[in-house]
Formats: C-alpha cells, sequence, structure tokens
C-alpha cells in the first residue's frame, strides 16, 4: 500500500535497463495509475527521467554505449534522447 502514504517517488541516474528489467510490467502500471489518478508525484534523475519517457533514444551515434527502445512507464508520451552534450572523444597520447 505504498501508493497511498507517499506523496512522491524518486528514481535515480544510473541505468535505466535494470529498471525496465525489475519493474515492467506490474510496478509500471502501479506507478502509472498512482501518478494519473491519485496525483502522485514523479521525480526521475538521469535514467529515472529516461525511463519514464515513452521511447529512449540514447547515444545513438555510440553504438557501444546504445540504449534504445519503447519504455512502458510512458508519463512522457515523446521521445527522451541524450546524453544532452556529447562525451568528448577519448585522446591518445604517445
Amino acid at each position: 500500500d505504498w501508493e497511498a502514504n507517499t506523496r512522491a517517488l524518486i528514481i535515480p541516474g544510473g541505468r535505466d535497463l535494470p529498471y525496465q528489467r525489475d519493474l515492467e510490467p506490474h510496478a509500471t502500471d502501479r506507478i502509472r495509475r498512482w501518478v494519473q489518478e491519485a496525483g502522485g508525484v514523479y521525480i526521475g534523475i538521469c535514467a529515472g527521467a529516461y525511463f519514464a519517457c515513452k521511447e529512449l533514444a540514447f547515444e545513438e551515434d555510440r553504438p557501444q554505449f546504445r540504449v534504445t527502445g519503447n519504455r512502458q512507464l510512458a508519463l512522457y508520451e515523446g521521445v527522451a534522447k541524450g546524453p544532452l552534450y556529447p562525451y568528448p572523444q577519448a585522446k591518445i597520447v604517445t
């Protein structure tokens, strides 16, 4: 009964794939209903924000880091694209 006793749910950064793996489909359905019907507040930080979008497009131009696909929570009906700033390319110093 966490929904009745919780005002805000904070999902931190890191990686959103573990959230997807561990929370879909049942927990994400509960979270979505709690936000939409009970007025709960969802605070997504970094990966938590990506996880809350309908679709994720992260590092599309860097295959070794690419994470893309649909997300079931879908509190935001759009595509989350990241990162905001490109990572600097590593330089090899000889």
